[in-house]
């Protein structure tokens, strides 16, 4: 029996666990919302800990993650229980039943795993399928073997914890897809969760890892025009260059009764967020020619996407791009730069690579 972190033992035999903003008292004997943290004794064990009801090397784009090591394979984990109460869970039979079978996985084991799948294309482990975070334990476990063997790890959650525990993890994990199911507060106490909550997450995650955020659109429930440009607009604040899937939903668990998401409900949602400002931005603006584009498979032939890009790391791919924007524009359009200098377009960091850029091609010249 694994002993769970944060939590406090308090007078009236209970336990309090901080994990996640429920900050559930737990009685003796009991499990908190989650289903997997229980009281045993006066402390707090981790009961989903080595429990595995789901395994499967999946594509990476699969979690979804477009945008991180396209066309690679990762080692994909699940346990049970969650700590949200989804109505139109599709994965309820783990995530809401906390018998469901299980096999007994060490970390060891799962890291050992992962590194054998590497000859498959496998890049490391994904914890998804349940809500990973709920078993906390196993996956700082797990993760911190894989990041010492070279692996990525990858985090599918809904984003229900508390910062500290957050902030430690994200110490070992490179990726994370979290889903920011609304927009708005009432939706998320009906499924049992907080909106500002999720959104503290997001904002704590992104200057650590590469994230990808996920909103599931439920028909009648968060597919309102209004809604989805909030949303797109209080992400595209923390960083304009975090990728938001728009998926449709497929009712399941206790919402059977209601349709599938309509596909034009998704197509008309996605209009709301790609504005004519950001087709501008994705082509030519402020005066420079758009960066170069990267896609799957990792290596064609005699290209391979630049490490920067697989990174993760929102602020050096940035600067990569800016750099990239500049070195094309000067050598194929030099006329739009001094365009672009005269009308005052630039700011101190490209005024910068474009004299380091006019620099080498005065000396390139020389020689």
């Amino acid at each position: 029996m694994t002993q769970a972190a944060f939590w406090n033992a308090l007078e009236t035999g209970e336990v309090l666990c901080e994990l996640c903003p429920h900050g559930c008292k737990i009685p003796p004997g009991k499990a908190g919302i989650c289903g997997v943290r229980r009281n045993t004794g006066g402390g707090l064990t981790a009961e989903s800990y080595g429990r595995v009801t789901s395994i499967a090397l999946d594509p990476v784009e699969k979690k979804p993650l477009y945008h991180f090591h396209p066309g690679a394979k990762i080692l994909s984990v699940g346990s049970y229980g969650c700590n949200f109460r989804c109505g139109f869970c599709q994965n309820h039979e783990i995530s809401m039943d906390v018998t469901a079978p299980a096999r007994e996985f060490s970390p060891r084991e799962v890291a050992a795993l992962s590194a054998e799948l590497s000859a498959k294309g496998n890049i490391g482990v994904a914890y998804t399928y349940n809500e990973p975070l709920i078993g906390y334990e196993f996956v700082r476990d797990c993760a911190k073997l894989i990041a010492v063997q070279g692996q990525k790890n990858v985090i599918v959650t809904n984003g229900f914890i508390q910062p500290e525990p957050l902030d430690r993890l994200l110490l070992d994990i490179h990726a994370m897809n979290i889903d920011l199911k609304s927009f708005s507060p009432a939706f998320y106490r009906e499924i049992g969760g907080r909106l500002e909550d999720v959104k503290r997450s997001i904002a704590l995650a992104v200057p650590r890892c590469h994230v990808e955020v996920t909103t599931l659109i439920v028909a009648g429930k968060n597919d309102s025009n209004e809604e989805m440009d909030a949303l797109a607009r209080w992400l595209s604040g923390v960083d304009r260059e975090i990728p938001l899937h728009i998926s449709r939903c497929f009712p399941s668990y206790q919402m059977r009764e209601l349709p599938p998401t309509p596909a034009d409900t998704v197509y008309r949602l996605v209009d709301m967020v790609i504005t004519p400002q950001s087709l501008n931005e994705e082509s030519f603006n402020g005066g420079l020619l758009e960066y170069p584009q990267y896609t799957r498979p990792e290596v064609f032939g005699t290209i391979k996407v630049p490490e920067v890009l697989l990174s993760g790391h929102h602020e050096n791919i940035r600067k990569w791009r800016l750099k990239k924007r500049v070195e094309k524009t000067l050598a194929v359009r030099p006329e739009l730069v001094e365009q672009g200098l005269k009308e005052g377009l630039f700011d101190a960091e490209t005024m910068k690579l474009i004299k380091e850029g006019m620099e080498n091609d005065e000396r390139d010249k020389s020689d």
